[in-house]
């Protein structure tokens, strides 16, 4: 098995997974083969990794693509929409702790029965850690009769050490491509594509961060965001939220939302999602409140964000949607008129010159100069989202 560069030409697109518990070294197999790279002490994967590699085996020029999924329990939400469409699927045990090994049949086969959408996935049991001979608690027989009964593959492995690893993916892959149905016939192009996942891409979204075809306006297999037209050309956003209100009050997209270290350096405690339909990420780190309807309601925004605003200087809250463009804007715009009694165009200037990229919609203009009218008793006369403030309107900080 051969690998080659990033952008060369493929006859067929695979998808594989990586699953297993935390520690086992499923990240360490992963950077062994598309990099052969090993670090003795590697971070916990946060959420899914993602990788790839291009190979030739039996003279077909192959592009792999191998997601690492973390193994702890509070990611198990975010992890589970990314078996989807895999044709190769990973368990990894480590061979110096049993609970590893049981924990292939009691959890991950179980979630792969229950998630997986190809049913003729090949699978393979790998023991990896065989460095620790003396710490073994798995035995390769045993390991190799469980692989056996549950009509798997089985290598064992060693990411330190670098045994086997290119074996394990090259059996896996020899396995798919010999598989029926796993398989598209070419494309006009030359290239094919697999059924399940032909419309991944080699770049992720720039707004959602997941493989979809975006500029086609495709919604997205993950989580269900669909670009609209004016996003496709747009630059990819920073990975940090928006500071609005120092100490307290942040805005981001769906992006921003996912990055938990992010979160967590910058202080932020809790989260406001404007999006019913996206799902809550981090419920063990973070205090959550979803919106329940579209558009959200200011008032019930209000409620969760004067819980926070109370405890300022303690907590610090993230309001995002999925793209961090107009409907979470809103609700930031729409509550610094309500906290501290500033006009629509003022409001409005003080998040625009923080985030530029903002540009509410049509909807969420009008629903805000409604809410000013409620609140202050009168709209700001001229203002339009497209010109901002007027520039001789002063801005009081």
């Amino acid at each position: 098995m051969s690998a080659g560069g990033a952008s060369e030409p493929f006859d067929y697109l695979l998808k594989i997974l990586l699953v297993g518990d935390s520690g086992v070294g499923k990240s360490s197999l992963l950077m062994r083969f598309t990099a052969d790279q090993f670090e003795d002490s590697s971070a916990p994967t946060i959420g899914v990794d993602f990788r790839l590699k291009f190979v030739t085996v039996s003279d077909k020029r192959l592009k792999l693509t191998i997601w690492d999924t973390a193994g702890q329990e509070r990611f198990r939400t975010l992890t589970s929409s990314y078996y989807r469409g895999a044709q190769g699927i990973v368990f990894a045990y480590d061979v110096t702790r049993r609970e590893t090994f049981e924990s292939i049949a009691d959890i991950w086969m179980r979630e792969v029965d229950m998630y997986s959408t190809v049913d003729n996935a090949v699978k393979m049991v790998v023991a990896n850690k065989v460095d620790k001979q003396t710490e073994r608690e798995v035995s390769r027989d045993e390991g190799a009769a469980f692989a056996r009964k549950h009509g798997c593959l089985f290598v064992e492995t060693s990411a330190k050490a670098n045994v086997a690893v290119g074996q394990a993916f090259e059996e896996l892959v020899r396995k798919v491509l010999e598989a029926p149905g796993l398989l598209t016939p070419a494309h006009s192009s030359g290239h094919a594509m697999p059924l399940k996942v032909k419309r991944e891409r080699e770049e992720p979204c720039h707004v959602c961060q997941h493989y979809h075809d975006y500029e086609g306006g495709e919604p997205c297999g993950v989580c269900g965001h669909r670009l609209e037209p004016q996003q496709a050309a747009g630059p990819q956003e920073s990975v940090y939220p928006t500071e609005v209100l120092p100490g307290f009050l942040f805005l981001g997209s769906y992006d921003n939302a996912s990055r938990t270290e992010v979160l967590k350096t910058l202080g932020i405690t809790h989260v406001l999602n404007t999006v019913p339909a996206c799902p809550e990420l981090y419920k063990n780190s973070f205090s959550y409140h979803t919106v329940r309807a579209t558009p959200p309601d200011y008032q019930e925004c209000f409620a969760f964000l004067d819980q926070v605003e109370r405890e300022q200087g303690k907590l610090r809250v993230l309001v995002h949607c999925m793209t961090g463009v107009s409907k979470s804007p809103a609700v930031v715009i729409a509550y610094i008129m309500k906290l501290r009694q500033w006009r629509l165009s003022e409001s409005y200037k003080w998040v625009k010159d923080k985030r530029p990229t903002i540009s509410l919609s049509a909807e969420e203009a009008q629903r805000l100069q409604a809410l000013e009218v409620s609140l202050l008793g009168a709209s700001s006369t001229g203002w339009q989202p497209s010109a901002g403030v007027p520039a001789a309107m002063p801005i009081r900080v």
